[in-house]
């Protein structure tokens, strides 16, 4: 965890904004996946289900 090392007081608002902006890119993602007709909505929400709950595991201890 190298990255909660090198967190500043200055820049504590960085993993925030770090976090938000990975949260919208993967939504985004998942919706142009539906709208341009590639994927099934089911597959791109049991998508986010799976990568939601990896991330989860990842960051509880």
């Amino acid at each position: 965890m190298y990255f909660n090392t090198v967190l500043t007081d200055s820049a504590k608002l960085l993993k925030p904004l770090l976090v938000f902006s990975f949260v919208m890119l993967a939504i985004l993602a998942g919706l142009t996946r539906i709208i341009q007709f590639r994927n099934h909505p089911a597959d791109v929400y049991c998508g986010w289900l799976l990568g939601s709950a990896i991330a989860v595991y990842l960051v509880t201890p």
